[in-house]
């Protein structure tokens, strides 16, 4: 699935987005949140691994910043699941939380 064109902009159920340029078996993303979270920013930068991408993701949303390692598979030619475990910081460094989440995108 290496072959598949994931060049583009695609959209979550909340109206979040991640727009996807795609280069060999590397992909880096633009991440911007929707819903409650529509000032979040962030970036995704992948590998393909056989059959998923792998990489880390930073975010950031007001005083909190975001990192983790994420997945992001091709469930079809229109939908991807971008999967991810990270950990919350204040801008002072303190941790503030940890989460595994799972977003759907569809081709926009």
């Amino acid at each position: 699935m290496v072959g598949a064109n994931l060049n583009g902009v695609w959209k979550d159920k909340q109206g979040g987005s991640i727009t996807l340029t795609q280069s060999g078996d590397t992909i880096v993303g633009k991440v911007v949140g929707g819903g409650t979270h529509s000032a979040l920013r962030g970036t995704y930068n992948g590998h393909w691994c056989g059959t998923h991408y792998d990489g880390p993701y930073q975010n950031e949303e007001g005083n909190v910043r975001g990192k983790g390692t994420s997945t992001l598979k091709i469930c079809g030619p229109n939908e991807i699941e971008f999967a991810g475990y990270g950990e919350w910081r204040d801008l002072n460094g303190n941790v503030l939380g940890q989460q595994f989440g799972t977003i759907i995108f569809r081709r926009a």
